[in-house]
């Protein structure tokens, strides 16, 4: 599964880097660096468009430099990590703690998600009279969830790329990484704040897997917070290719007027695991079992 690496992947391959090593360092940081402008650019987004566009522009090509930096200064030392959850009871106080820790965190990342959606959609409507801010914006927004070639003439593409930007539904997030992380209490969940299983392929960026077969070379991804663990499983089903039948159905449950919920999109995560069909049927057991589709209701508006 390709992933980010993060950003203690980055200070380690900046030192590296400083070193003298090759170029798959440079690979780590600039995946890295994107990240870290998106961010500032769901920010960005937010601003109305502004009458005095040169000014603008030039008030702001100073800010984007001192938000950038601010945003790295903020990734560098945030170093938060979940609770050990092998400490409560296996059972019910487990899963709770589990839910009432990671659900803010969903639900943040898709509030944010929504609200740059909007504010996309908005700007889909205006395609003629954008600004030259906001038209880089849109496009740096495009390289980031790997829409290829931006035009910004007729709806094709505007609509790849809203069909990218959306919610996933928080039921689903939930089992998965409960599913993935054995409720937040596996080697890679404590070790490496991966609560999702994401993979990366440079030497040094996660934790090898004690099973990994002789000659593979991936290792499961280290985070610096859980956080940033459920940003990149988020980011991960909203662009990369394996994940698009997901995207599809969310795409079509949108244009139908219907709520997006877990059980609706899960079969659109048949790539997610080598097991396929049965993976798909325990999430959705899992679901169902424990309650999480109540969670689900609020993710179709920015309220």
């Amino acid at each position: 599964m390709v992933q980010f690496c993060s950003i203690k992947t980055l200070r380690t391959r900046l030192w590296t880097f400083k070193s003298g090593t090759g170029s798959a360092n440079v690979i780590v940081m600039k995946t890295t660096i994107e990240r870290l402008i998106a961010k500032i650019n769901d920010s960005a987004l937010r601003v109305k468009k502004s009458k005095t566009e040169t000014l603008w522009a030039t008030i702001f090509g100073s800010g984007i430099v001192a938000s950038f930096l601010v945003a790295v200064f903020i990734a560098l030392i945030d170093r938060e990590t979940a609770p050990d959850f092998r400490k409560f009871d296996a059972g019910v106080e487990r899963k709770q703690a589990f839910i009432s820790y990671f659900l803010p965190l969903i639900k943040q990342r898709n509030k944010e998600l929504m609200v740059l959606r909007e504010e996309l959609q908005e700007l889909n409507d205006e395609q003629s009279q954008l600004s030259f801010f906001e038209r880089r914006q849109v496009a740096q927004l495009a390289s980031t969830y790997a829409v290829e070639n931006f035009s910004f003439e007729g709806p094709t593409d505007w609509n790849t790329l809203l069909r990218k930007i959306d919610v996933v539904p928080s039921s689903l997030a939930l089992a998965q990484g409960a599913n993935e992380s054995a409720w937040g209490t596996s080697r890679f969940a404590r070790e490496g704040n991966n609560f999702y299983g994401q993979w990366c392929f440079v030497e040094g960026c996660g934790v090898v897997p004690f099973a990994r077969e002789k000659g593979a070379n991936h290792e499961v991804e280290s985070f610096d917070s859980a956080k940033e663990s459920v940003e990149g499983y988020i980011h991960n089903l909203n662009y990369h290719p394996a994940y698009a039948e997901l995207r599809s159905i969310r795409a079509g449950l949108r244009e139908r007027e219907e709520s997006v919920t877990g059980l609706k999109v899960v079969a659109g995560l048949k790539s997610y695991s080598e097991r396929g069909d049965a993976y798909i049927e325990e999430l959705s057991s899992m679901i169902r079992f424990n309650g999480l589709e109540e969670h689900d209701v609020i993710i179709n508006s920015t309220d």
